[in-house]
């Protein structure tokens, strides 16, 4: 699956009154599937890590890329990336496992919040499946995993 975007994400994040999150987003489209947005948890990120924010992020990349693909039932493959160099607050895996993780929503319909007084869109309840280098591998190509 061809990777079709690679840049550094700022975002805003729940707990403080500024802007501070930073992450790393890939997107990956082949015609016929749903998109793979691939996000890594950058160590400079000062600010709610991608796993307390998936919601919103997901929501916000999402509208970036595929605002039409909220229509489907999956809009698109999410998967969360973190590094050996992540924060270690934000290793919550045990095991050591690979670092991925595909992260589902109990809706993909995007709704309007406030948060902190700042208005925002976000999607349902995140859930988490570990994701192996072997599944991701399927989704994205053997080849692009071993680029990461």
């Amino acid at each position: 699956m061809p990777l079709t975007h690679d840049y550094v994400h700022h975002y805003r994040g729940l707990w403080t009154d500024a802007d501070g999150g930073v992450c790393r987003v890939r997107v990956y489209e082949a015609l016929g599937a749903a998109p793979v947005i691939l996000v890594t948890e950058l160590p400079e990120n000062t600010n709610t890590s991608v796993t307390n924010c998936a919601e919103y992020l997901a929501a916000e990349v999402i509208a970036r890329h595929f605002p039409a693909r909220f229509g489907h039932e999956e809009p698109a493959v999410w998967v969360e990336h973190s590094p050996p160099d992540a924060p270690g607050w934000y290793r919550r895996r045990a095991g050591g496992g690979s670092g991925f993780d595909r992260v589902t929503f109990s809706s993909w319909a995007p709704r309007q919040v406030v948060e902190r007084g700042v208005a925002r869109v976000k999607l349902g309840e995140p859930s988490w499946s570990p994701l192996s280098v072997a599944e991701l591998a399927a989704l994205i190509g053997e080849d692009a995993v071993a680029g990461l």
